[in-house]
């Protein structure tokens, strides 16, 4: 009998899940979930935050803060279907493996046709995901955001 050999390549993980994502300190989480993917592979953690009667400017501006451009945040872009509910996406490829994207998301009407639980007037979902690294003719880019939104469960 002849042994079967793998013909493909190997897939997995060779990260781990990155820290929860900050919160503002006038924010408050009211739902979290882990995301995950072995094929592709991506791990990411979310919450929904809800800011209360802070303004969404300060919201993007904390996360701006935390995540500055010289220490290598870029912007991304989103999919032009996904670019009117895409309020921020930044994009570190400062490790080997995986790109880091940091995205938030208005929480406060239903997206996609389905109900949320925890979806009310001044929520946000904020995700950070590690997406392994995927080089388009060369070099890395940071055109994936909204693509590990498939992974994260959809209702908060």
């Amino acid at each position: 009998m002849t042994a079967l050999t793998a013909c493909g390549p190997i897939f997995g993980v060779g990260f781990d899940y990155p820290n929860e994502p900050p919160v503002p300190p006038e924010g408050t989480v009211v739902a979290e979930a882990k995301g995950w993917d072995d094929d592709d592979p991506m791990r990411g953690r979310e919450v929904v935050i809800d800011m209360g009667s802070a303004q969404e400017a300060d919201l993007l501006d904390f996360y701006r803060e935390r995540f500055p451009s010289a220490e290598g945040w870029v912007e991304g872009t989103a999919a032009p279907e996904d670019a009117d509910w895409h309020l921020l996406c930044l994009v570190s490829h400062a490790d080997d493996d995986f790109d880091e994207y940091v995205e938030i998301f208005p929480y406060d009407r239903d997206m996609y046709g389905h109900d949320f639980k925890s979806a009310a007037p001044g929520r946000y979902k904020v995700s950070i995901s590690r997406l392994y690294a995927k080089l388009e003719e060369g070099k890395r880019t940071a055109n994936r955001c909204g693509l590990a939104s498939i992974w994260f469960p959809i209702d908060l």
